[in-house]
């Protein structure tokens, strides 16, 4: 799985949270979801 190490470097930083559900990285995401990673994202290593 060539996802493995950025999916759980993610998940430790608060990036990806999950709904409380199995997470799913080969899934789709909707543009909500996608922003969120992205703010949270730039909240954390921009500002």
């Amino acid at each position: 799985m060539y996802y493995k190490d950025p999916w759980e470097w993610a998940i430790k930083e608060g990036i990806i949270i999950g709904d409380g559900k199995d997470p799913n990285p080969v899934g789709a995401l909707t543009r909500q979801q996608t922003a969120t990673r992205l703010k949270r994202y730039h909240d954390k290593y921009i500002k």
